[in-house]
Parts: C-alpha cells; sequence; structure tokens
C-alpha cells in the first residue's frame, strides 16, 4: 500500500486516472433525477393548440386609417387628436405624394395636394406652405374639369390661417374647412378626409366613397372603426384561427368583457409576436407575464407566445404585432382565464 501511495506521488499523471473514478462514483451517487411537468395553465394551453378544431377570426388591419397607423408605433397615433396634422411631410421635411379628398355631410367639397414648404433650421418653423386645390360646388364625387387653385401660406405659426374651399382665406369665425397652425393642419368640426396615397390631382377623378375621417382622439377613431366593422374577438373557450388583415403589419381586435368578471387572462399563440391590449379609456395594459418556461419549451414547442393580463369587465383593444421570426400573417389563439 505504501509502495502504490509512493508511485502516484512520484507518478502524478497516473494518480489522476486512479483517484478520479473515485469522485466519479460518489458524484453519481448524490445524482436525483428531476421531473418536470406542465403546470395546469400550460398543460392546458398545449392541449387547446393542439386541437383539431378552431373558429375562424380576422384581426383588422388600421393603416388604412393613415400613414402613421404603423403597428410598431401605434401608440403615437392613437394619442393623436389629427388626422392631417404635421404627417404630409416626413422626418426630413420632404412632401408626402399624397392627395386628401375633403368631404362635409354627404357632400364632396375638394381634393388637395401639398406642393411645397420652407423649413428654417434656425428657428425649426415650417413656413412658407405651397399647396393646389380643386374646390367641387356640386357636392358631387365627380372631381374632373375643376379649376385648380395654388395657395401660398407664410405666417401661420404666429397667425393661424383658415381655408374655406369656396373663398378662399377667411376669419377664424367664418366658415372654414382646414386651418394651419404653423406646419399642423387641422379640421373642422364638420369636415372629413379621406387620404389617397402616392397621388396626384390629375388621377384622382373620383372622391373616394367611405373611409372619410374626422379630427379627434385616435384611440376614439381605432375603436369607432372597429366597431363599425364588427371586428371583435368571438368564441374565448375556443381555439381561434386568426389571419390578420395587413400582409405584413399587425393586427387589431375588440373583445367586450363587459359580462365577465375580472380575472388573468393567458394569450396562447403558435406564432411569434407581441400582444399588447389597451383599456376601455385608452391606458395600454402591463402584462402580468410574458416568459415560456423550460419545460413548456421541451414539452409543448407549439406555445411560441404566452403573454398573461389582469383583465376586468370591459371593452379592450387588442393588438397582435408579428416580429420578424412569424413566418405568416395567420396563426392559432387559445385564451385561458385563471391563475
Amino acid at each position: 500500500m505504501i509502495k502504490s501511495i509512493f508511485i502516484l506521488f512520484k507518478r502524478p499523471l497516473l494518480g489522476i486516472f486512479f483517484i478520479l473514478p473515485i469522485f466519479g462514483l460518489q458524484h453519481c451517487e448524490l445524482y436525483q433525477e428531476e421531473t418536470y411537468v406542465l403546470n395546469d395553465t400550460e398543460q392546458a394551453a398545449c392541449e387547446l393548440l393542439n386541437d383539431t378544431l378552431w373558429v375562424n377570426l380576422f384581426g383588422a388591419d388600421l393603416r388604412p386609417l393613415g400613414p402613421v397607423w404603423v403597428g410598431q408605433d401605434i401608440d403615437a397615433a392613437l394619442a393623436a387628436t389629427e388626422r392631417i396634422g404635421s404627417s404630409w411631410f416626413d422626418d426630413d421635411f420632404l412632401i408626402e405624394p399624397d392627395v386628401y379628398v375633403f368631404i362635409d355631410g354627404a357632400d364632396t367639397l375638394a381634393a388637395l395636394r401639398f406642393l411645397s414648404l420652407t423649413y428654417d433650421e434656425n428657428t425649426m418653423v415650417v413656413d412658407g406652405i405651397k399647396l393646389v386645390y380643386k374646390y367641387n360646388p356640386l357636392g358631387a364625387a365627380n372631381l374632373t374639369g375643376l379649376d385648380l387653385d395654388t395657395l401660398m401660406i407664410i405666417g401661420s405659426e404666429t397667425t393661424p390661417f383658415y381655408l374655406s374651399f369656396s373663398q378662399g382665406s377667411v376669419g377664424a369665425g367664418d366658415a372654414w374647412q382646414i386651418s394651419f397652425h404653423g406646419a399642423i393642419v387641422i379640421q373642422s368640426s364638420t369636415t372629413r378626409v379621406h387620404r389617397v396615397e402616392d397621388s396626384s390631382l390629375a388621377n384622382v377623378i373620383l372622391a373616394p366613397a367611405k373611409d372619410y375621417l374626422s379630427d379627434g382622439l385616435g384611440f376614439s377613431l381605432a375603436i369607432e372603426t372597429l366597431r363599425a366593422d364588427s371586428v371583435y374577438l368571438e368564441y374565448p373557450d375556443s381555439l381561434m384561427h386568426i389571419e390578420l388583415e395587413s400582409a405584413n403589419d399587425a393586427g387589431y381586435l375588440l373583445w367586450d368583457r363587459n359580462t365577465m368578471g375580472s380575472g388573468d387572462v393567458s394569450f396562447n399563440t403558435n406564432s411569434y409576436m407581441s400582444i399588447s391590449i389597451w383599456n376601455a379609456i385608452g391606458e395600454r395594459q402591463t402584462p402580468l407575464d410574458n416568459s415560456i418556461s423550460m419545460e413548456l419549451i421541451a414539452y409543448c414547442p407549439e406555445v411560441k407566445t404566452m403573454t398573461r393580463f389582469a383583465l376586468d369587465a370591459e371593452e379592450y383593444l387588442i393588438q397582435f404585432l408579428p416580429n420578424e421570426a412569424m413566418l405568416s400573417q395567420n396563426f392559432h389563439l387559445a385564451l385561458l382565464e385563471g391563475n
């Protein structure tokens, strides 16, 4: 025995190979096999997403409301109160190539296009707004053969400019359709606008038949639009197959929970996305949790997104915003209420 120990000290490498198996045996004795299981919500989500029966729903596209209605920056659109505002030029102060058609009640008023502007880098003021429009005295949808009026607006940063399509420049107390407060374009209380993107006055020969928007809080406009089209989340106790109306942007649904109580609701999908919710007064709700456990990843890869919210008995606006890993604009949604 003493001779063996002497050999180990004399040849340390040989000693390591001799000792390692001993430590390995001790480590095996300490190892205990662990069993990982899904919790009740995870198990229910997994089973529901693997169902073969579902109901079809469409997630509406709000992008037709205007170019600022982009899913990634939807909070700005929901908070805005003007439909035109300063969105008629971009961040580089280049004019957007759009035509604005205005109505008042059932009457078509005019079609307008911005031509140029002057931006002062020192004062950061947009001035010298040049535009052209054609006024329709008959109020009909036909816009052909109308005379063009060109207008230059200067000094609206200090003195607001009020435009009547029939009379030109008027006072604040007169009947006007749009006003200019610096670079901000505001509609009167009765005026509505439809924005025809990437067009010219020559190409707009008929006034669009629908989708004319008033000024007011963007959130209210979104709710009004979805209600008018009956875009509601239905059958929350079933597996839903949701097709987003937009080809590459977010989709939206309303969920009327007025007849339901308060509770924690888990949104589970088989695609990668962000799920956001706003309550009845336009407040974005903070998720209780949006993590996916290692057990769920291992045992139920069908669940790609799991987001849990605390919801009350009111109407909610829901946004499904695909991320770059989402392969299509279709997905399955399973809702589970409870902890």
